[in-house]
């Protein structure tokens, strides 16, 4: 634990330090509530980034007639780190939490704050990076707050490129602390092969004809709870309750996979978790683990994500058997397999920082620099295309590899996608805070509100894409936008069957 940063959870507005203050400056946020069967509520907003290097979260917390007794934050998807208000958790980093202006913890003991009133509770709370764990915000950091009586609510403050959302559980039954990794867990049975000659070794082309579309992602309804979705032709489907996520879609042969995760039932647990025609399948591999991308070849089910226990942990899952790519900690977010090879995107930290890597079965591949990250591959006539993003001086800039090679697409930009069809280049992201679809290199502004752009696939000469607009799911078919939902959402994979 090196340097010092500090953190508030407030309605995703940039605002000063200063305003989280009591009196008349303070700012109003989004009302949580009302509170029903006792469910707790809880939001997280990122705030400002200072010059000292302090960073500030402000967190609203509705828990009427609770008492807080403390706080946990996790990264959840980037450089492995916790914090915690009470001192528990072995390597975990102090966490400072404090009340207009009063400090209800440092870091080393137990609060004792509450009973909570009816309305929301802001709270102040500062932490010590731990190498870098919030460098330029590319991760996902879940807050808990733990009651008295086992209570608990969850909040998730997602990264630097997407809408602040949030994330809210109950559990009333005390979770158990973690002083020592739980035993191995077994391993989940093989998940079932689709037929062989069904299975594509390729995605379709633009000469294919567009059948049906699937999106998939997360709502959060009125109660601010994650729920795995998945959209077809735009009418939803639940896949799982609350605490959940879908992050990527897959369709052959008539069958349709989903990689997401779900919340477990102990102590910050999660597992990844792939969905075949609604019916879920737990891929374990550490005490938490998430999946971020599915793709079916040859009747075998590959799933790339990661195993969470103390780090990070890159894992490609082929039928259900999981496999580590990096002993080191690394993250592994997509998947394409073509002629028999298996590519995994993502990034390997050495050196201090994080490097955007390209495993080809199983071997790395360094693509960039310090702080790149790859997040999309695809293959297409031999050529393997990465879609990412580079940092220099402070800068993100969307870039493209190309077998090694790369591109740059823009200023203040990120890349999440990647798609080659009738030898165009496509790619996904976002520029100045606009989803944004580049093709061949030259850049589309798809919306002029808060947006990111998470995926892109081409098929019978049009061009899909999905993410989120002023926090609500969205797909654009050739660049008009469709709302997904009207609730709080995200759209993080679309693929397209063919006729």
């Amino acid at each position: 634990m090196k340097k010092i940063l500090g953190f508030i959870l407030a309605a995703g507005l940039l605002l000063p330090a200063a305003a989280l203050a009591a009196g008349p400056e303070a700012p109003s946020y989004p009302p949580l509530g009302p509170v029903k069967n006792g469910r707790l509520l809880a939001a997280v907003h990122y705030l400002a980034s200072e010059e000292d290097g302090k960073k500030r979260l402000a967190a609203q917390v509705l828990a009427p007639g609770a008492t807080l007794e403390a706080i946990r934050i996790d990264n959840v998807t980037g450089r492995a780190a916790v914090w915690r208000s009470d001192g528990e958790g072995g390597e975990a980093g102090p966490l400072t939490v404090a009340s207009n202006g009063q400090t209800l913890a440092d870091g080393r003991g137990k609060m004792n704050f509450g009973p909570l009133g009816e309305a929301e509770e802001i709270l102040e709370l500062t932490l010590a990076d731990n190498d870098g764990a919030f460098t330029d915000r590319q991760a996902e950091f879940r807050v808990t707050f733990f009651m008295a009586g086992g209570a608990r609510a969850l909040c998730l403050l997602k990264a630097a490129d997407q809408p602040a959302t949030y994330l809210a559980r109950t559990s009333k039954e005390a979770p158990a602390a973690r002083a020592q990794q739980p035993d191995k867990p077994k391993q989940p049975p093989e998940a079932p092969k689709p037929r062989a000659a069904e299975a594509p070794e390729q995605q379709p082309t633009v000469e294919e004809r567009a059948g049906d579309v699937y999106v998939a992602g997360y709502v959060n309804s009125g109660d601010y709870e994650y729920r795995a979705t998945l959209w077809k032709n735009g009418v939803a489907q639940t896949l799982s309750g609350e605490g959940s996520e879908t992050r990527s879609v897959f369709v052959t042969g008539g069958d349709v996979y989903v990689a997401g995760w779900v919340s477990g039932s102990g102590y910050d647990e999660y597992h990844a978790t792939l969905w075949k025609n609604g019916v879920a399948q737990t891929l374990r591999g550490g005490y938490s683990s998430d999946a971020s991308s599915v793709f079916v070849s040859g009747g075998d089910v590959f799933v790339a994500g990661n195993a969470y226990s103390g780090t990070s942990t890159p894992t490609l899952w082929k039928n259900g058997v999981a496999q580590t790519l990096s002993s080191s900690i690394s993250e592994a977010v997509s998947v394409f397999v073509s002629g028999g090879d298996v590519f995994v995107a993502g990034k390997a930290y050495s050196g201090g920082s994080y490097h955007a890597t390209l495993w080809k079965n199983g071997v790395a591949q360094t693509l960039g620099g310090d702080g790149s990250e790859a997040k999309s591959v695809f293959v297409s006539g031999g050529d393997v295309f990465v879609a990412g993003e580079a940092y220099s001086g402070g800068t993100s800039r969307a870039t493209l590899w190309k077998n090694g090679v790369a591109q740059t697409l823009g200023e203040d930009s990120s890349a999440n996608s990647v798609f080659v069809s009738g030898g165009d280049v496509y790619v996904t992201g976002s520029s100045d805070s606009h989803a944004t679809l580049w093709k061949n290199g030259d850049a589309q502004k798809l919306s002029s509100a808060n947006s990111a752009a998470s995926s892109v696939f081409v098929s019978g000469g049009d061009v899909y894409v999905t993410g989120s607009s002023d926090s609500h799911a969205t797909l654009w078919k050739n660049g008009v936008a469709q709302t997904l939902s009207d609730d709080k959402s995200s759209a993080n994979s679309v693929f397209v069957s063919t006729k």
